[in-house]
């Protein structure tokens, strides 16, 4: 989240409220960082091209770097998840379904793993 200046009270003091939002202490105005928010989906969609590459330990990298910018990204932990786990999804013909495919040694269990839990954790309720 970049600094700024508030524009309704000129106050320069927030609080952090979500992923890429603030709130202002002095007059309680919200704020989205919109560039942000676009600039974390590009990022993610990059680093999931990667697992689809079966490029597993470069997505591991790309999401540790997406993380070190957006720590609440809980898209970032599933994917981290996903690629540590070496999980591809493929949808169907159709498109409606996603199927899960694992090219680890053995069927990974996510729900143990800090990456899951920190993916439900920030997850939009």
């Amino acid at each position: 989240m970049r600094e700024r200046v508030c524009n309704n009270c000129g106050g320069k003091k927030y609080q952090e409220i979500g992923q890429n939002m603030v709130k202002c202490l002095f007059c309680g105005t919200i704020y989205v960082d919109e560039y942000a928010n676009k600039e974390e989906e590009i990022l993610i969609v990059h680093a999931y091209e990667k697992i689809r590459d079966f490029k597993f330990d470069e997505a591991v990298t790309e999401f540790d770097k997406i993380l070190s910018l957006y720590p609440k990204s809980h898209e970032a932990y599933y994917g981290r998840l996903q690629a540590k786990k070496k999980v591809v999804y493929f949808s169907n013909k159709e498109g409606n379904k996603r199927y899960p495919s694992f090219f680890g040694k053995e069927i990974p269990s996510y729900f143990e793993d800090d990456d899951f839990k920190k993916a439900v954790e920030f997850a939009p309720k």
